[in-house]
């Protein structure tokens, strides 16, 4: 599996980059993280 680009993630889980980025680094709002993690998840990212 090729790992994402933030470009890549911006575009499959509708996001700005520096959401992406703030996910990453622990720094984005709990809701908004959950909405990401739970789309991520039911792609089947492992994280």
């Amino acid at each position: 599996m090729k790992p994402l680009r933030v470009k890549d993630m911006v575009e499959q889980f509708d996001a700005k980059p520096a959401e992406i980025r703030a996910l990453f680094n622990n720094q984005l709002d709990p809701a908004r993280t959950a909405e990401l993690r739970d789309r991520m998840l039911a792609v089947g990212l492992p994280i």
